[in-house]
């Protein structure tokens, strides 16, 4: 995607949050639509990606796994070998 296409997915991502040009991190387990598909774009042009943090102390362990699984999800099939 070029600079228009993300400036135009920036466009849409305010006017469905109310116009706000950021989003308070509060390191909870609520994590953004916009902030997924970001995630996952991120993720697939990372051809050398080694980690991904989860920043989310303070919550349960209950609350957290099902974000770990959604995050884990995203990452592609990776040969162990090659890490």
């Amino acid at each position: 995607m070029g600079p228009r296409g993300r400036a135009a997915r920036r466009r849409r991502a305010r006017a469905r949050h109310g116009g706000a040009r950021g989003v308070e991190d509060d390191h909870g387990t609520e994590v953004l639509p916009d902030t997924w598909e970001i995630a996952a774009e991120a993720v697939a042009r990372a051809v050398n990606l080694r980690a991904i943090v989860v920043e989310c102390e303070r919550n349960p362990i209950d609350a957290v796994l099902p974000l770990f699984d959604r995050v884990a999800a995203l990452w592609p099939a990776r040969d162990p070998e090659a890490a």
